[in-house]
């Protein structure tokens, strides 16, 4: 039988389910569509190309252009492109930066994040 804190956790993880499925037609029209981030290519220097995020400086050579892009990658090599990925990266990374900054744990490298996809931070030695 069940706990009362097992049968809520299933309850949350159901309706988790359901939410997540309002989503799919729209992740898989995107899919299809092409409306994905695979690379960049910004007329800034110092371009640098990780397996997930593509990295710039900026013209004043103060700052980094972060670009999480929609690649999926594992043991070292691209897998997949994932529509929204790079966002909800993105996003989600924004979202800690916030917490860490508001509790004031300690300075961190973000400045800005002009669009899901884009971070702008300190450049550091």
């Amino acid at each position: 039988m069940a706990t009362n804190e097992e049968a809520s956790t299933s309850s949350e993880v159901q309706q988790a389910l359901r939410n997540s499925t309002k989503y799919l037609p729209r992740i898989e029209a995107h899919r299809k569509a092409g409306y994905v981030i695979t690379s960049t290519d910004l007329k800034l220097p110092g371009k640098r190309q990780g397996k997930v995020r593509d990295t710039y400086t900026s013209e004043d050579g103060k700052s980094l252009v972060i670009i999480s892009t929609d690649r999926q990658s594992g043991f070292d090599r691209q897998l997949a492109v994932i529509p929204f990925k790079g966002s909800v990266l993105n996003l989600t990374s924004q979202w800690w930066m916030d917490r860490i900054k508001e509790k004031g744990i300690v300075n961190h490298h973000l400045l800005s994040v002009p669009h899901p996809n884009v971070t702008i931070g300190k450049l550091c030695k």
